[in-house]
């Protein structure tokens, strides 16, 4: 498994110039610039699972849309206990979408 973290915009569209295969990804739309790609960013990747976060008080109108049609979302502020049963369900969706059958058992 290879995971990559991108701290800037930039760094991540550098990245996808090579076209990697991307099965999942969390996307931090907590900056306007990340929102005006993820449309983008979409359109290349449209069969990535996608989990967006998002600040508690941006309109749902901007990321709930068809140019970005998330999988998941997660808001701000956000604790540790309300992240898990999250990221439990958008971890199993990718083995349920890829291998068929998911464990009932939590992934974390």
């Amino acid at each position: 498994m290879d995971v990559s973290i991108f701290e800037k915009q930039s760094e991540l569209n550098e990245y996808i110039t090579t076209k990697p295969l991307i099965d999942m990804a969390c996307y931090d739309i907590g900056e306007d610039e990340n929102l005006r790609n993820l449309p983008d960013f979409r359109k290349t990747y449209a069969e990535t699972l996608l989990m967006i976060l998002a600040n508690a008080d941006m309109p749902p109108t901007l990321y709930l849309k068809p140019s970005i049609s998330p999988d998941s979302l997660l808001l701000r502020p956000f604790t540790e206990d309300s992240i898990k049963p999250v990221f439990d369900e958008f971890i199993n969706a990718y083995i349920e979408r890829n291998y068929g059958a998911v464990n009932n058992d939590n992934c974390f």
